[in-house]
């Protein structure tokens, strides 16, 4: 297949699921028609490690072939296929280069991706996937919560919400509930937890909902999940859901009783994730007559990216991380003459120093040279 305008801006949606990636386009600034889905598979087949459509024929061995690669993303362990062992964000990164290379193929070089993952992912799992998406062959790219991703789709009617916080109803395969904060011209995630884990802890059963009384059970979880949220209905702003069926009135009604008020469904449900991290690429990776608000200062490989100074002599400024972190740091931005900026004292939220004073060369002002040690 011929790539086909391969001259215009390009940038992608990509949505982490435990069983598929799925992945939206948007060229010069208008987001295509279709949604792009490998599985989350890989195998070996004699020598050769496969990822993606080639590896989910049928015909491999269990000893193999992996579905779960996604889910265990973050481990320790190796994952053994056939007499080889690989570490998790190997194998993720081969996903994520088999989705890039057929979504290049359909519409030429990428110039910016943003992956939603999913919301409950621990700092660990994060740093892995950001290791994935280098090796996967995305150099630019920002990774955000998938309920973060949803909450940028719009909803199918048009409609004024609150100030208050957005409760997010993810009611799919791998449902949970989120809470999220505005902050700015957008929202981010406070809360997170998944029907699942409720489920475990004894919160509700699964029996209501095989019954056919879905609606009482999320409304159950609904109420736990505020209540360890130190929120109330009173004050939530917006409620939505994704994953649902629109045309289960049932549901939905028992939804709007609970919050007292419209629970509002984007147009496709089901792509909301998807959706919404694309639209987020359209923003984070403007093209080039656009890019003025958005410019990166400095950058430090997957680690953060200087976008905010503040001060007029640089001496204060924000890194925003690939993640949903923010640390503050002390800044030189170097002078007109070229001499390269320098980074002080890293801090995160906790004020705990990831790094010290150190005056990277030129080259390391755009390479991975620079990382982040750990606390301790």
């Amino acid at each position: 297949m011929t790539a086909t305008n391969s001259l215009g801006h390009h940038v992608v949606g990509i949505g982490i699921e435990p069983t598929t990636l799925r992945a939206k386009t948007a060229l010069d600034g208008r987001i295509t028609q279709g949604v792009t889905t490998i599985p989350a598979t890989v195998a070996r087949h004699g020598a050769e490690l496969l990822a993606g459509v080639r590896s989910n024929d049928g015909t491999r061995d269990a000893r193999d072939h992996r579905a779960d690669i996604v889910e265990r993303i973050g481990d320790a362990e190796l994952v053994p296929l056939a007499d080889t062992y690989y570490p998790t964000d190997y194998l993720v990164g081969r996903l994520l280069a088999a989705l890039r290379a057929e979504l290049i193929e359909r519409s030429g070089p990428i110039s910016g991706a943003v992956i939603a993952y999913p919301s409950g992912w621990t700092r660990s799992q994060r740093d892995r996937l950001a290791l994935a998406a280098d090796c996967g062959g995305f150099s630019e790219v920002e990774l955000i919560p998938a309920a973060e991703a949803a909450s940028m789709t719009p909803t199918a009617d048009d409609y004024a919400c609150g100030t208050g916080p957005l409760l997010l109803l993810d009611l799919g395969r791998d449902g949970g509930i989120s809470l999220l904060d505005r902050k700015a011209t957008r929202y981010r995630l406070r809360r997170h937890a998944r029907l699942r884990d409720l489920v475990a802890r004894g919160v509700f059963a699964t029996d209501d909902t095989e019954s056919g009384e879905a609606g009482e059970s999320i409304i159950v979880f609904a109420k736990y999940f505020l209540r360890q949220s130190d929120c109330t209905v009173e004050a939530l702003g917006d409620v939505r859901a994704i994953g649902v069926d629109p045309r289960d009135h049932g549901l939905l009604s028992s939804l709007a009783r609970f919050v007292g008020g419209p629970v509002h469904v984007p147009s496709q449900p089901d792509q909301a994730i998807v959706d919404g991290a694309t639209r987020r690429a359209l923003t984070r990776y403007p093209a080039a007559a656009d890019s003025d608000e958005t410019a990166v200062h400095f950058r430090l490989g997957h680690l953060a990216d200087l976008r905010e100074q503040r001060g007029d002599d640089g001496a204060a400024a924000e890194l925003r991380a690939m993640g949903d972190a923010i640390y503050e740091s002390r800044f030189d931005m170097g002078d007109s003459a070229g001499r390269p900026g320098a980074l002080a004292d890293l801090l995160d939220r906790a004020d705990a120093l990831l790094s010290k004073y150190r005056e990277p060369t030129r080259e390391e002002n755009h390479g991975r040279q620079f990382t982040r040690r750990g606390r301790g």
